[in-house]
């Protein structure tokens, strides 16, 4: 196996991530030898697309592995500005997607995006200050996340599931994204619309809002309150063992249940 290290710094004026989605199509065969690249640097923020398939995991030194055949590494793009990491292909490459394997060792981070098709899953549990996650164009995230200030977005058929642990936690999901929690926070709001799908109703909010429109749904569990507002064939469920305090509002085919 070749192993080849390069800092990640330097390659910032290399190129930019790519959004292009692949789907394992072979463009370009990766008939040679499987070669390890590796590049190093600090980062807070990791964005994987392109169908990619990355795993994240603790170390205290900060870098990513790139293990693919040695013709095809040029083809993968690794970029950090000011920490901001972004992993994809060149424009217009094709390549067989699933010779490729992204090893991400982060000793914490901020923020963690996926799209186009890309496949990314945390190995361990991180903690942070605040966490965002954003999920699109049939990419999907795993992981179990806790922060103070937690906010995860699923579009276009983009997915998040995993267990959280927040003080205050948002959720929405569009256009046939969907994410799937379980855990625990103090508040929560979700936001469902265009088919989108928060399934939550294995996370336990003391308070929350949901809102639920054009065929979305909302789902949580929840322990003291909540404010709903479901319109347009929105559907709204909240989960409680208990008596939970719920104000709703219902419109246009739009409907509220309180599950016990």
């Amino acid at each position: 196996m070749v192993r080849i290290t390069i800092p990640l710094l330097l390659m910032a004026t290399l190129s930019c991530n790519s959004n292009l989605k692949t789907d394992g199509f072979v463009g370009e065969s990766g008939n040679s030898a499987v070669a390890e690249q590796v590049y190093d640097g600090d980062f807070d923020a990791i964005a994987v697309s392109a169908g990619l398939n990355a795993e994240i995991v603790k170390a205290q030194q900060e870098r990513v592995v790139v293990h693919a055949p040695a013709n095809l590494q040029s083809k993968i793009v690794v970029t950090n500005r000011g920490g901001d990491l972004k992993i994809g292909v060149k424009p217009m490459s094709r390549i067989p997607v699933r010779q490729v394997k992204l090893m991400i060792y982060a000793r914490d981070f901020e923020a963690l995006s996926a799209s186009s098709g890309a496949d990314v899953k945390a190995m361990d549990k991180y903690l942070s200050e605040k966490m965002r996650l954003s999920v699109s164009s049939g990419a999907t995230i795993q992981g179990d996340l806790e922060a103070n200030n937690f906010t995860a977005d699923a579009s276009s058929g983009g997915s998040y599931t995993g267990n959280i642990w927040a003080k205050n936690a948002e959720f929405g999901a569009s256009s046939s994204g969907s994410i799937k929690v379980a855990g625990k926070s103090n508040k929560a709001s979700v936001q469902a619309s265009s088919g989108g799908t928060v399934d939550a109703r294995q996370l336990r909010t003391e308070t929350a809002t949901l809102q639920a429109s054009s065929g979305g749904g909302a789902f949580l569990g929840v322990a003291k309150s909540a404010v709903a507002q479901a319109s347009s064939g929105g559907n709204i469920k909240i989960f409680s063992s208990g008596d939970v305090d719920v104000s709703k509002t219902e419109s246009s085919g739009g409907s509220v249940r309180v599950v016990r």
